[in-house]
């Protein structure tokens, strides 16, 4: 269709979703619960509008990323930023111990980037208690086992798994409360050479900045050992995060994945606050997905101590990494009936029966010439095509064409297994 101009244009960032586009989306999701299933996450949704201050409580990161307006009463509103505040304000809602969601979430963030809304693809356990760290490791461990098996037959990826817990227990020995949070951020916007000065300058043990001098020459501390013994006089836990990161790894290893240890990482430690992962496509710096532990924030969000564990993978990203691109036809007969009153209605008849068995028809009446219907039906991609005439009101079967022009007579009772047999055949073709 012709430009009409701008009226018709979409603000920058917004995008429209193709059919090609929207099978992927919905393929992808459907697979995405079914995947979350087997684990015992249930499918929630979320509207994509709540209360402006459900995303900016508890941290500062949404700064000027929200869009917002009023309502009629005048309060503040806010389309969703973030899935993870409004997973926890629906988790918060069911008011159960235990819980574990999978969702997707539209997403709408006013930022520098090519998309401005988007959707996660999600899941997130929620406990009403906190718990040990082995146990944070095993439910985080959980989360990317299930993100390895979904994206297995899809597209190879490789974990980095980190624990900003290990920094949150540095700078908590370091100094204050009060300062924690600051001296932490200015941590993670320094480059890891620079940190140990910054902890030395900040007061902390000898030992904490040699253990920040170590991650600075080996973020995964593979071959440190001698290095390590020098910080024996850390806390068990310190030990216990190290060797839960390398433990995570290794089990990710064995399901299939490429995985790698970097304990220097303080990706999103504003959130993070223990064992977590970063998520890439192989042999690509731009970010999939990732996930960890949320306890501080979400005893900031909920206002008492509970267990959060949630993870996202970008659901335009991994389209955009696994559709082909080929035309999706609209369905798998075209059904075209010449503009008779008896052939409309025995051409209206079959494609009753057809959609009834679960076959896609695109029924039309023949309008202009009948070559130009058969571009039109070649255009749309559909791969076979019945004509409706006096012929057909007394044969006992079809005169099929399909995409390669090739003609085929099915009897009337054999057509609809005939076009489920044609279209398994090109689905098996196609994966």
């Amino acid at each position: 269709m012709a430009d009409s101009g701008r009226p018709l244009a979409l603000p920058r960032g917004f995008h429209d979703i193709d059919p090609t586009q929207m099978a992927a989306y919905q393929t992808l999701q459907q697979e995405w619960f079914n995947a979350c299933s087997l684990a015992g996450y249930q499918p929630v949704h979320v509207p994509p509008v709540g209360f402006a201050d459900t995303f900016t409580t508890g941290h500062h990161a949404a700064g000027q990323k929200l869009y917002q307006f009023a309502d009629r009463r005048g309060r503040n509103l806010a389309l969703v930023s973030d899935s993870l505040p409004a997973l926890l304000r629906l988790a918060h809602a069911r008011n159960l111990p235990d819980q574990r969601l999978s969702y997707c979430c539209p997403i709408f963030r006013y930022e520098r980037r090519p998309r401005r809304h988007f959707h996660h693809l999600g899941l997130m356990e929620v406990l009403d208690r906190p718990i040990p760290l082995a146990a944070q490791y095993r439910a985080t461990s959980r989360l990317a086992q299930v993100i390895t098996g979904f994206l297995a037959s899809r597209v190879p990826v490789a974990f980095t798994v980190t624990d900003p817990g290990l920094w949150h227990a540095m700078v908590a020995t370091a100094t204050s409360a009060s300062r924690a949070a600051g001296v932490l951020d200015s941590l993670r916007r320094l480059p890891p050479l620079q940190r140990p000065g910054q902890l030395r300058q900040d007061g902390a043990p000898a030992r904490l900045v040699r253990l920040a001098e170590l991650l600075a020459a080996d973020p995964a501390l593979a071959g440190e050992t001698d290095g390590l013994r020098v910080i024996d006089a850390l806390p068990q836990a310190f030990h216990d995060r190290i060797a839960g990161s390398r433990n995570m790894a290794d089990a990710l290893r064995r399901h299939g994945a490429e995985a790698e240890v970097d304990l220097g990482c303080l990706h999103a430690s504003e959130f993070h606050d223990g064992p977590s992962f970063l998520l890439r496509p192989l042999s690509q710096q731009r970010l999939l997905g990732d996930g960890g532990t949320y306890g501080h924030f979400a005893q900031a969000f909920l206002g008492t101590p509970a267990a959060v564990h949630s993870a996202v993978i970008g659901l335009e990203r991994l389209a955009d990494l696994t559709v082909t691109g080929d035309v999706i036809a609209p369905a798998d007969i075209a059904v075209l009936a010449r503009p008779e009153p008896a052939t409309i209605l025995h051409a209206d008849r079959l494609t009753a029966s057809l959609r009834a068995a679960g076959i896609a028809v695109w029924d039309l009446v023949q309008t202009k010439n009948l070559e130009k219907h058969l571009r039109d039906i070649a255009a749309l991609a559909i791969p076979h095509s019945a004509l409706i005439g006096p012929q057909e009101l007394s044969s006992a079967s079809y005169t099929i064409r399909d995409s390669a022009g090739t003609l085929h007579a099915v009897p009337g009772h054999e057509l609809t297994p005939w076009l489920a047999r044609r279209r398994a055949r090109s689905s098996r073709e196609a994966g």
